[in-house]
This record gives C-alpha cells, structure tokens and sequence, in this order.
C-alpha cells in the first residue's frame, strides 16, 4: 500500500502592485470621466496659449521653462475655473493664486540667472533642514 501523497495546496498569490492591464483600464476610465467633464480641453489650452504668444516663445534656460511651466498651470486653473462659471471651482482659484506667487518668485531671477542658481541651492538646503526637523 502506497503512502498518501502530501500534495501542498496551489494558492494564488497576489502581485505586488497592479499590473499593468488593470492600470491601463483604470488609465481608460479616468479618461472618459475627465473627458465628460472637461471635453477637449487640451485643445482649447493650445489656442489660448497661441493667443498669448501669437509669434511663439522661445525658452532656452532651466529658468524660462520652469516659468513656462508655471505659467501653464496658472491657465490650466483660470480654464478649469471658466468651465462652470456658475459653479465657482474654489481649488482651482485658490490654486492659481498660488501658481501665481510663484511665478513672481522666479521671475525676479529672469534678470540674473546667477541669483536662480544661488536660490536653487538655498531652497535645497532649506528643504533638507525641513525633512531632518520632521524626522
């Protein structure tokens, strides 16, 4: 007579994270709700942005693209504010005031970049301070 077989059980062992079919279908989803809401608004980004710079901008330096960029956010928040006018979208003002302070903060280094490079490494040292103080 044969011993009985211990056979160990298979249990499906979950991976860690997701994987990247769910994190496309989640991608797809986030996509047609935004979509409903805010239409093709990437589009309608573009042409205001054209509007605002009709012969082109040209950035060369780390500092005219971070302004750029700021620039951006701060229309992205007047846009999504104008979607529903009626509907006042209080984060999105609240977020562009704050864009906004920021980009005065840069822009007094346009005029000197040496002073953006010395505000870069302040700021870096500064946040290293901060992170050690929450520890």
């Amino acid at each position: 007579m044969k011993a009985p077989s211990k056979k160990k059980k298979r249990t499906k062992t979950k991976p860690i994270g997701k994987m990247a079919d769910e994190l496309m279908a989640e991608g797809i989803k986030t996509f047609a709700s935004r979509r409903k809401l805010y239409g093709n608004s990437y589009v309608r980004h573009a042409e205001v942005m054209k509007g605002f710079f009709p012969k082109g901008v040209t950035l060369k330096t780390e500092l005219d693209f971070v302004r750029y960029s700021i620039l951006n956010l701060i229309i992205i928040k007047i846009g999504r504010y104008t979607r529903d006018f009626n509907k006042p979208h209080q984060d999105s003002v609240h977020d562009g005031g704050v864009y906004s302070f920021v980009l005065e903060e840069l822009d007094q280094f346009a005029h000197d970049p040496s002073l953006w490079e010395k505000w870069k490494k302040y700021t870096e040292l500064d946040l290293a301070k901060r992170t050690k103080k929450k520890k």
